[in-house]
C-alpha cells in the first residue's frame, strides 16, 4: 500500500482521517505507531524494503519517538458514567506499558501521584480530562523527545452516546461531547511536548467543536485526494494481488462485489472484504463471494433511515436498489444529532461507506449510487428485516384468499404489501418469484419454487404437508407496462392449462390454480378454470 509513504511524509501537527469501518484505519495507525516508537526499535525491519525507505526524510523520523496509541472503539456503553470507566480503563492500560514513567525522577510529587491514580483507576472527571496532557510532559521528561498522540475511532464514544440518549432525551451525548472536548483541548492544544497528534474515524465532528481553535489541524476525508490511496486497495494494488496468488480469473468477481468506493476520485477496493474473499479461496478453495464487510459492520444507520422513511426517502432508496443513481447535497461536517435531519441522510450514508458518489455536481451536489453487490444486500436484508412483520401478517391473509378462492381479496392483499414495501426495486421477474415465496411461506404447506410438472417447470407451488388436502400452484408473469397486467395474467394462466401442471398432484390432492402478473407496484391475480379429462 502506498500510505507507508504518504501517511508518514504528510502528516500535519493534527490530523484526522475519516473512512468507513473496516477500511484499514487501524492498521494503518499499527503502522505508524511501529514506524514512530521509540519502545518499537526491535521492529525496525518490519519497513525493509517498503517504498518508505527511499524517502531519506522520512526514514531520520523512524523509532524516534515516545507514543500514545489509543483506540476508543470500545467505548460503547449505554451510560457516559460507564463510558468513562471505559476510557479509565485505557489509559490505566497504557500506564501499564510505562510503568517506567510511575519512577521518573524529574517528575514532582504531585504529577507522580495523579499518574498513579490514572494507573489504579481512582481518577476523577478533572483529571481524566488532562490525562493526555499529563502523559505527555511525562512521556517528554523521560525519553527528551516530542511525543505523538495515535486516536483511532475517535467518535465511536459519541455514537454510542447518541444512540443512547436519542430515545431516552438525556444529556449523555452533550457530557461525552464535553468530556471529549476537554481531553483533546488539552492534549493538542499549545503542548509544548506534542510533536504530532492522528485521530481516525467515520466522520469529521465539527458543530460539537471538538477541536475548537485549532489552527494547526487539518482533515483528509474521503473526498480529498491527498490521502486518497491510503486506505483500502486501488486498482493496480488489486492486480498485483490476484496476480501474486494466480487468481486473476477471479478479478470480475472480486470487483463486482468488493469494488466501486471513490475516496478523493480514485476507485478503490474494500481491503476487509477483499482479504476474506482471498483466505476463502486460498485455504477453503471456495470461490463465492459473500458479504463479508456486511456481516461485521454495524448496519443500524441504513435500519434507523428505513424505518423512518417518507415517500421520498422510500422513492430515493427503490431508485438506488435499482442500480439508478440520486442528485444530493452532501454535508462535509456532521454531527450524530444531524442523524435525525432528513437532509442529512444521503451524508451519513455516504461518509459511512453505503453510498458511492459518482459524479460531483456543483454546490456540495453529488450523485450517488451503491457502490457494489455487497453493499447492496446490506439495503436488501435491512428492508426485509423491517417488513418481516408486514410479510406475516399480510402474508397469511393473502394464502388465505387464495385457498378460499376469493381474488379481488388477494389481489387488493398483494398490491398493498406492494407498495408499502418498496417491491419493485430489482425491477425484474426473479425478484417477484422471490417476493412471492417468502410472503407465502406457511408451516403447513411445503414450498416448491420451479419444479417439473406435467409439460413444464411451474413458478411455485404449495403443497400441503397432510394428503388430501388443498394445494395451489402459482406461474409468474413480469411486465414494464402496467398496461400490460391482464395480458400477462392470462398467458400465464394459458400456460398453467398447455402444460398441464395441475395433473401432477390430482391424485392426492385438491388443486387450485393461479396466473399472476406484475408491473412495478401492480400486481392482477385470476384463477384457472380447467378440464382434467
Amino acid at each position: 500500500m502506498n500510505s507507508q509513504v504518504s501517511l508518514c511524509l504528510y502528516i500535519n501537527e493534527v490530523s484526522l482521517y475519516t473512512r468507513p469501518r473496516r477500511f484499514g484505519k487501524s492498521m494503518n495507525m499499527s503502522m505508524l505507531y511501529y514506524f514512530f516508537s521509540i519502545k518499537e526499535k526491535d521492529n525496525a525491519h518490519l519497513f525493509d524494503h517498503l517504498k518508505i525507505t527511499a524517502e531519506k526524510e522520512a526514514m531520520k523520523h523512524q523509532n524516534r519517538y515516545p507514543v500514545i496509541n489509543l483506540s476508543l472503539k470500545t467505548m460503547i456503553d449505554d451510560t457516559f458514567e460507564l463510558n468513562l470507566k471505559s476510557y479509565q480503563n485505557l489509559i490505566s492500560n497504557y500506564l501499564g506499558t510505562h510503568l517506567e514513567l510511575l519512577d521518573l525522577k524529574n517528575l514532582d510529587e504531585y504529577d507522580r501521584m495523579r499518574l498513579k491514580e490514572l494507573r489504579e483507576q481512582r481518577a476523577d472527571v478533572t483529571l481524566l480530562k488532562d490525562s493526555l496532557r499529563l502523559l505527555t510532559e511525562c512521556l517528554y521528561k523521560y525519553y527528551h523527545a516530542r511525543v505523538i498522540i495515535l486516536i483511532d475511532e475517535y467518535d465511536v464514544p459519541l455514537k454510542a452516546a447518541y444512540e443512547a440518549s436519542r430515545d431516552h432525551h438525556n444529556t449523555y451525548y452533550q457530557n461525552m461531547t464535553s468530556f471529549l472536548r476537554s481531553v483533546l483541548l488539552s492534549a493538542l492544544k499549545d503542548n509544548e511536548y506534542l510533536e504530532r497528534a492522528v485521530f481516525t474515524g467515520c466522520l469529521r465532528i465539527a458543530k460539537e467543536s471538538i477541536f475548537t481553535g485549532m489552527n494547526n489541524f487539518h482533515v483528509y476525508s474521503l473526498m480529498d485526494p491527498v490521502s486518497a490511496v491510503d486506505f483500502g486497495f486501488t486498482q493496480e494494488e488489486m492486480d498485483e494481488t490476484l496476480r501474486y496468488y494466480h487468481l486473476e480469473k477471479d478479478s470480475p468477481l472480486i470487483k463486482e462485489w468488493y469494488d466501486g468506493y471513490s475516496f478523493g476520485g480514485v476507485d478503490i477496493y474494500n481491503p476487509w472484504s477483499t482479504f476474506q474473499y482471498l483466505f476463502n479461496v486460498l485455504y477453503g478453495g471456495v470461490h463465492q463471494p459473500q458479504a463479508f464487510w456486511v456481516n461485521t459492520s454495524d448496519n443500524s444507520i441504513v435500519r434507523y433511515y428505513l424505518s423512518h422513511a417518507d415517500a421520498q426517502i422510500k422513492d430515493d432508496f427503490e431508485q438506488l436498489m435499482q442500480g439508478n443513481s440520486i442528485k444530493k447535497r452532501i454535508k462535509e461536517n456532521l454531527t450524530y444529532q444531524d442523524m435525525d435531519d432528513r437532509e442529512s441522510i444521503y451524508s451519513f450514508l455516504l461518509h459511512t461507506g453505503y453510498l458511492k458518489a459518482v459524479q460531483v455536481l456543483e454546490n456540495q451536489t453529488f450523485l450517488l449510487t451503491i457502490p457494489n453487490k455487497e453493499v447492496k444486500q446490506v439495503y436488501e436484508d435491512c428492508f426485509y428485516d423491517y417488513f418481516k412483520p408486514l410479510y406475516k401478517k399480510t402474508g397469511d391473509e393473502f394464502f388465505q384468499a387464495l385457498l378460499e378462492e376469493n381474488v379481488m381479496k388477494a389481489i387488493e392483499l398483494l398490491n398493498n404489501i406492494l407498495i408499502e414495501s418498496m417491491s419493485y426495486y430489482d425491477a425484474k421477474e426473479s425478484f417477484y418469484h422471490g417476493f412471492l415465496a417468502g410472503l407465502l411461506h406457511n408451516d403447513r404447506y411445503e414450498l416448491q419454487p420451479n419444479h417439473e410438472a406435467g409439460r413444464g417447470r411451474f413458478d411455485l407451488a404449495l403443497i400441503p404437508r397432510l394428503p388430501f388436502g388443498t394445494g395451489i400452484i402459482i406461474e409468474c408473469k413480469y411486465s414494464r407496462k402496467e398496461s400490460d397486467l391482464f395480458t400477462m395474467c392470462d398467458s400465464a394462466c394459458a400456460q398453467i392449462v398447455s402444460k398441464e401442471y395441475v395433473k401432477a398432484f390430482t391424485k392426492e390432492y385438491n388443486m387450485l390454480a393461479y396466473g399472476i402478473a406484475f408491473a412495478k407496484k401492480k400486481a392482477y391475480i385470476k384463477e384457472v378454470r380447467y378440464d382434467l379429462e
